[in-house]
Order: structure tokens, then C-alpha cells, then sequence
């Protein structure tokens, strides 16, 4: 596993939140709409990118603090 940085993991924060964005276009009318089917697999991606964005999170801290030690 490549050991990511503070700066690296905004970036993959907010390419998140972008996605997040864009899945709430959804709610508008005047956009095309996913099938259920598709908007469910598009949200579960996001959880396993945000669960994995956040396992980062806490090995970087994990490495801060050993280095600290």
C-alpha cells in the first residue's frame, strides 16, 4: 500500500465531495436520473472510497505517531 500525505488525502477528500455533488443532481428534475440500480452502486462506491480514504487517515496518524515515539 502506497503511504499517502496530508495533502494527498484533501485531494482525495474532495474529489469525494465532488463525486457527492454530483450524485445530488439527482434530486433535480432538470437532470438526467440514474436507475435505482446504478445510484446504488454509485453510493456504495463512494462509501468504500470514503472508508478507504479514512483507513489512510488513520495510518497516517498511526506512522506520526511512531515517528514521534
Amino acid at each position: 500500500m502506497d503511504k499517502k500525505d496530508a495533502y494527498e488525502l484533501s485531494v482525495e477528500i474532495n474529489a469525494a465531495a465532488m463525486i457527492i455533488i454530483g450524485l445530488s443532481n439527482q434530486c433535480s428534475d432538470e437532470c438526467d436520473r440514474l436507475t435505482d440500480e446504478s445510484l446504488q452502486l454509485a453510493l456504495a462506491g463512494v462509501s468504500s472510497y470514503l472508508d478507504r480514504i479514512a483507513d489512510d487517515i488513520e495510518n497516517l496518524e498511526i506512522n506520526e505517531n511512531t515517528k514521534t515515539a
